[in-house]
C-alpha cells in the first residue's frame, strides 16, 4: 500500500512538469526556445471565425448591416516579427477565398525577417481605422461600402490587406520604389500588378509604400 501511494506521489510530480504551458495569445512575444519547441508551423494556422472573436467583432467590423455572412470568413494566426526583431503572435480576419494566400504571405515575410509592428484585430480600435493606422496596425476584414455607393468595399468583404510597418504612415518619399520591390523580391512575384488580380495585392503593398 506504501509503494502504491509513493507511485501515486511520483506521478502526480511528474505530471506537474509535463503540463502543457499557457497557449500564446495575440501579440505576446514568443521566445525562440518555444518556437523551436513547437515548431514554426504551430504558430500559423487558419480557422473558422471562434465564437469569442466573433463577439468582438460584433458592432464594429461586423456591423449590424453586414452583408458578408461569417462563413465566408477565416481567423488567421501567425508569428511576425516587429522592430526590435521580437516574435510576435499576430492574427487576422480575410476573406475564406484568400485566406491560404495571406497566410502563405505572412510566413514568406517572418522568415525574411522583413518587420510588422503590429498585427491585431482592427475591433479593438473599434475598427477605426485611423487609429489603427496611428498604431502601425496590420489588419484585413472590416465590413463596409464604398463611399456614396451600395457597394460593398474590399476592406468590407476581407478581400484586401493593409499591411503596414513600424514606419509611420502618410510621409510618402522617394524610397517609394525600393520598398514594393523588396517586398515583391521577398515574396519571388513578377514586378506586375497585372499579374495580382485573384489577390488585391496592390491594397497589401500600399500602406508598406509610406515612409
Amino acid at each position: 500500500m506504501k509503494a502504491k501511494n509513493i507511485l501515486m506521489i511520483c506521478l502526480f510530480i511528474s505530471g506537474l512538469f509535463c503540463l502543457p504551458s499557457k497557449a500564446q495569445q495575440p501579440g505576446e512575444n514568443v521566445s525562440p526556445q518555444t518556437i523551436r519547441k513547437l515548431g514554426e508551423k504551430h504558430f500559423f494556422s487558419i480557422s473558422t471565425i471562434p465564437d469569442d472573436i466573433f463577439r468582438l467583432m460584433q458592432g464594429k467590423t461586423y456591423k449590424k448591416n453586414c452583408t458578408v455572412a461569417r462563413s465566408e470568413l477565416r481567423y488567421i494566426r501567425c508569428l511576425h516579427v516587429d522592430k526590435d526583431g521580437r516574435n510576435i503572435v499576430g492574427e487576422m480576419v480575410v476573406n475564406r477565398a484568400i485566406a491560404t494566400d495571406v497566410l502563405d504571405i505572412l510566413k514568406k515575410l517572418y522568415e525574411a525577417k522583413y518587420p510588422i509592428e503590429r498585427m491585431r484585430l482592427i475591433d479593438y480600435w473599434d475598427a477605426d481605422d485611423e487609429r489603427a493606422m496611428r498604431a502601425n496596425n496590420s489588419s484585413s476584414f472590416n465590413f463596409r461600402f464604398i463611399s456614396h455607393t451600395h457597394t460593398v468595399s474590399k476592406h468590407g468583404r476581407g478581400l484586401a490587406v493593409d499591411y503596414i510597418t513600424y514606419l509611420t504612415c502618410y510621409k510618402f518619399t522617394l524610397r517609394t520604389n525600393k520598398k514594393i520591390y523588396d517586398i515583391f523580391n521577398i515574396l519571388k512575384i513578377p514586378k506586375s500588378l497585372d499579374t495580382l488580380t485573384t489577390f488585391q495585392f496592390f491594397n497589401f503593398i500600399f500602406w508598406n509604400i509610406f515612409d
